[in-house]
């Protein structure tokens, strides 16, 4: 099972928050939750794999985090966040908290049996899912290590939940859809 950003990047965001916070995030943040105490409490029996590549676009999701807060504390809408967010450079607390956030997301990824694979990919591979399905490079070089690694991708991404029927090279599944595979679960008997 290959992890995606998508999934990462919504641990990394609430894994610390407190349960009425986490109760507030949106449905595809909590099935990741769920994914999440689902591997602490050992409920899979398959390989659960992420990449260098996701790990470092979570780098990314931290940052656009932060200057959403920014833009909305400057009275913008969120409406114009792609035209502004090159505006703004995060100052040296944000830096701090930046980093202070992928650390402690290192620390609970190394708790995890989760395996971190090199940033190496196919590259036709990757251009096939950029012709094929229209997926952007990111989305297209998670789907190429997905498929080197002969594994599902678990993805709560809407870009690439919408293809679960039509890509045939990868399995793609939601994060809430992982346990209802039989043969990757530990205890049947678990929901």
């Amino acid at each position: 099972m290959y992890l995606d950003t998508n999934v990462l990047g919504h641990w990394i965001l609430l894994y610390e928050e407190p349960p009425d916070i986490q109760a507030k995030a949106e449905k595809l943040a909590k099935e990741s939750l769920s994914l999440l105490q689902q591997i602490k409490e050992d409920w899979f029996n398959c390989e659960l794999l992420t990449s260098k590549w996701a790990i470092a676009e979570l780098a990314q999701t931290l940052r656009d985090n932060l200057v959403a807060g920014k833009i909305l504390r400057d009275g913008q809408s969120l409406v114009y966040f792609n035209k502004l967010k090159d505006y703004y450079l995060l100052d040296k607390e944000e830096l701090k908290d930046h980093e202070t956030y992928l650390i402690n997301f290192k620390i609970l990824l190394d708790s995890l049996p989760v395996q971190v694979l090199p940033e190496t990919f196919d590259e036709k591979q990757s251009q096939l899912f950029v012709t094929k399905y229209g997926v952007d490079t990111s989305d297209a070089i998670h789907l190429a290590i997905a498929n080197a690694e002969n594994a599902y991708m678990v993805t709560g991404d809407i870009r690439l939940t919408k293809l679960i029927e039509d890509v045939q090279e990868v399995k793609i599944i939601k994060p809430m859809g992982l346990h209802t595979i039989r043969e990757v679960r530990k205890n049947l008997k678990k929901p």
